[in-house]
């Protein structure tokens, strides 16, 4: 009888230890997520352009639950490799758009070519509840601008339910060799375009703001969109390339997330 007892207390016990596992293996919680999204964006042909063009754009995003992320978003990646929810900080790299040569505007056709560039660097971001600050600086790694561009920016996060939004201003400081790669006409560029040679100095580039919106559909999809109004100030704005073209600068993009 005692060793019935024994027998089925042992595998009572057997059974509670397996489900107990069981259950903290179901409820373990989840380290990373990630998401994936596609969509288009309209942009001004080329830095200073007033005509426009779409190109497809691709955002990933993988996030740790101690705060440490990576994000594509369109031309920009970030990553931060702090696990700490007030202060961000780690490499980035930026991409600039290309000016090529089937532009609307038929003087700066025939200015010389620009090839998208990219631009290597780091950022430091300060969250304080819904506020934010956050500083970057990238110097030119594909031979394109041979410059560096320098970027404040203040933002505020809104979220309620299913909707995620955020609203910033921000400023951008370039080098001498980055304005006048796509805001100088160097004496060859001249002659073909007959624009008056420009040469400019290192200062403030634009000014401006943005905000993105995002609407959580379900647990998996998500939809995004963006805006961005950047008013080119300074010698950029004095250039031949704007005079031409426009000071006013509008960015807008569509996404579909999908996240796993």
């Amino acid at each position: 009888m005692n060793s019935n007892i024994i027998r089925i207390s042992l595998i009572s016990s057997l059974i509670f230890i397996n489900t107990a596992m069981a259950q903290t293996k179901e409820q373990k919680p989840k380290k990373i997520f990630y998401s994936i999204g596609a969509g288009a964006a309209l942009l001004p042909e080329y830095a200073g352009a007033e005509n426009y063009r779409i190109l497809p754009m691709i955002n990933f995003s993988a996030n740790w639950l101690g705060g440490k992320y990576i994000r594509v978003n369109g031309l920009n990646t970030e990553m931060n490799v702090l696990s700490n929810r007030k202060w961000n900080f780690g490499p980035i790299l930026l991409g600039t758009i290309n000016r090529g040569n089937a532009v609307s505007n038929e003087q700066i056709a025939l200015l010389s070519e620009i090839k998208f560039a990219f631009g290597a660097g780091l950022f430091a971001k300060y969250t304080y509840k819904n506020l934010d600050i956050k500083a970057s600086y990238t110097q030119d790694i594909s031979g394109v601008n041979d410059g560096g561009l320098a970027n404040l920016e203040v933002g505020y996060t809104y979220r309620k339910k299913k909707i995620i939004s955020r609203t910033s201003v921000n400023t951008s400081l370039a080098t001498a060799n980055y304005l006048n790669t796509y805001f100088g006409i160097n004496s060859t560029s001249s002659l073909a375009s007959g624009l008056s040679s420009y040469r400019l100095d290192a200062g403030f580039k634009d000014i401006g703001i943005s905000s993105n919106f995002s609407y959580l559909l379900n647990r998996k999809w998500m939809l995004g969109t963006a805006i961005r109004y950047n008013l080119l100030i300074g010698n950029a704005a004095k250039s031949p390339i704007v005079k031409l073209g426009s000071e006013h600068q509008l960015v807008s993009a569509f996404f579909v997330f999908y996240r796993f």
